[in-house]
């Protein structure tokens, strides 16, 4: 007899999001990989020494010479993830993104709001240079922003609710098409392209550039030193400028934004074996 589906709780679902942190940081830490927790993660561990309260995802940043070693050790078989997890493909034939998830396929998922890979998930974006001036970046950030808005559309949507179906149905024929022309796969591989024009080695400051307009621009030097911090009574990876990195992103970060404003990918997940 099929099992009912029963939906984890937030809590339920940031306690399966931390395990995969913890394989994540195990596997850098075994292989010397640089990487940081990243945006509201961050600012969790710092206002909150875990989860934002309401938050249910998971965000860290790597260098961009770290996170194309993960990919191509993990390509070539030296990191063994542990059984289940597996990275979404960045690049190739079929990618998802223009970055990579590590993701526990013991749990899928769904999104109100969001177009998704259809496992838990935790998100790496490769941190890249960026030009020296200013109008340079803001052209490099308007073309992203065009491409990034292809590959969401053609994902085929995951939501969960009484709209499953007809947004489904609603989405098939977008879907296709952009399936059939390999829309996503092109702008893939242009905004992996792009973001790489400007090695971070040489550069003089860096972003995420190949998703998302964050045009966050800090120093590169950042993203060469780091410390431990406290997340949900484990030690992991944030940047030593980290006051300085949240100030530039979120202001005032310690003061929590008002209950309408707290943004969530509105996950549901629930254990495979429910099927």
């Amino acid at each position: 007899m099929k099992q009912e589906r029963e939906f984890l709780t937030l809590r339920q679902t940031q306690d399966a999001l931390l395990e995969i942190l913890v394989v994540f940081d195990e596997i850098c830490r075994k292989f010397g990989l640089c990487y940081s927790l990243a945006y509201g993660t961050l600012l969790g561990a710092v206002r909150h020494k875990g989860f934002i309260p309401w938050d249910d995802d998971v965000d860290v940043t790597m260098p961009r010479p770290d996170y194309e070693r993960l990919h191509d050790m993990a390509e070539r078989g030296e990191i063994v993830f542990p059984e289940g997890y597996l990275l979404s493909p960045d690049r190739g034939k079929n990618p998802d993104y223009s970055f990579m998830k590590l993701m526990n396929s013991a749990y899928r998922i769904s999104s109100s709001t969001h177009l998704e890979v259809p496992y838990l998930y935790l998100d790496i974006f490769p941190v890249d240079g960026v030009a020296d001036d200013e109008a340079t970046r803001e052209k490099d950030a308007r073309r992203n922003g065009i491409l990034i808005n292809e590959t969401m559309l053609s994902h085929w949507p995951t939501i969960a609710g009484p709209w499953r179906i007809p947004v489904r149905i609603l989405s098939l024929f977008p879907y296709v098409f952009l399936q059939l022309f390999g829309v996503r796969r092109r702008a893939v591989e242009k905004l992996n392209r792009n973001a790489q024009k400007y090695p971070f080695e040489t550069s003089r400051e860096c972003d995420c550039t190949n998703f998302g307009e964050n045009r966050v621009y800090v120093p590169t030097d950042w993203y060469r030193s780091y410390e431990e911090t406290e997340f949900e009574g484990h030690k992991f990876m944030i940047l030593t400028h980290w006051d300085e990195f949240l100030t530039k992103r979120y202001g005032d970060y310690m003061t929590p934004p008002p209950a309408d404003r707290r943004e969530t990918h509105s996950l549901k997940a629930y254990l495979v074996e429910q099927e």
